[in-house]
């Protein structure tokens, strides 16, 4: 659940705005680990932001559900 640290999704729920996290904390582990891949459960239709930000897969895990009625 990364889209918790963006600096919007962190001012609605906890009414303060942080300096962006994710573009600091990707370019660090980059820079030691370039081969490292960054993955991301992602919700609220934040996928694209969040792949913006350097994560290279963002999926929502209730688009991986079996539609109703189906195992």
């Amino acid at each position: 659940m990364a889209m918790l640290l963006l600096p919007d999704i962190f001012q609605r729920t906890w009414g303060m705005t942080p300096e962006p996290f994710w573009p600091t904390a990707t370019a660090a582990v980059h820079a030691r680990h370039p081969a490292f891949t960054f993955m991301a459960e992602v919700y609220w239709d934040l996928e694209w932001t969040l792949q913006q930000q350097c994560f290279a897969y963002c999926y929502e895990q209730a688009a991986l559900r079996p539609p109703a009625g189906r195992s």
